[in-house]
């Protein structure tokens, strides 16, 4: 025979069963909400317009269909940081990139670009090599750009940096370009010839061909020639700086 409960079970049931019916209720509140929020951005907070920076090299067709926006779909489908890195991965002449929702209905997409400051013959191709030597994309010869000599290429792929031989003759090049422009001297250095890093030498302004040895007291020699076209700003000839700092001048009207 069953017995009957006492009066304090009776209120220890009510309060479990209140304390369940709010949690159902805070449950159901939460759902709601929710349910009112993923409306509210899928349906209100839509993509109408996508905004693109004016760019020298690119299309802004090319670049909303890369980086897969869509009209219509909802403003926060976009991974903004995701985006900002696939972007700058295809478009290698891209610098930097900032992509930005701007609520309730646009989509900014505003980068800056770099332009190529060398280039590298492969075969019958030349790609132009931005100064830390990413591969930035096929080009003509380029009488403003450097053009860089190695022993060999490894792998040159647009967007990529560069393989050399090996990858000290990459930080070599990287080494001898800034320092000519430590120098100020870098646009009129119309090439960088590496191939032999025991004798690396270098073309200035069509005028000069400069022989450094190997990389020992780079920024030193640099100086020295710089010294050098300042003293014979109008003759034309061979310089020759070995590691000592001196430096040998052959001119050619002499």
């Amino acid at each position: 025979m069953k017995k009957g409960k006492t009066l304090e079970q009776v209120k220890e049931q009510k309060t479990k069963n209140r304390a369940r019916m709010k949690i159902l209720y805070i449950f159901l509140a939460l759902v709601l909400v929710l349910s009112g929020g993923y409306l509210l951005l899928t349906r209100y907070f839509i993509i109408k317009n996508i905004n693109v920076s004016e760019s020298e090299y690119y299309n802004a067709r090319d670049i909303i269909s890369a980086s897969g926006l869509e009209i219509g779909e909802s403003l926060f489908t976009c991974n903004d940081k995701k985006l900002e890195e696939q972007l700058y991965t295809l478009f290698p002449y891209i610098s930097t990139i900032d992509v930005r929702k701007n609520l309730p209905h646009t989509i900014d997409i505003t980068f800056e670009e770099q332009d190529g400051v060398m280039y590298l013959p492969v075969y019958r191709e030349s790609y132009a090599l931005s100064r830390d030597m990413k591969v930035l994309g096929k080009i003509k010869n380029d009488l403003n750009k450097t053009q860089i000599r190695t022993r060999g290429i490894e792998r040159c792929i647009v967007g990529e940096l560069v393989q050399l031989y090996d990858e000290e003759e990459r930080e070599l090049v990287k080494a001898i370009y800034n320092e000519l422009c430590n120098a100020g001297v870098q646009e009129k250095t119309r090439i960088i010839d590496i191939s032999d890093r025991f004798d690396i030498h270098f073309n200035y302004d069509n005028r000069f061909d400069v022989y450094i040895g190997d990389d020992e007291l780079l920024d030193y020699k640099i100086k020295i020639f710089e010294k050098v076209i300042a003293d014979f700003p109008e003759d034309s000839g061979k310089i020759t700086i070995n590691e000592n700092g001196r430096a040998i001048i052959n001119l050619d009207d002499y």
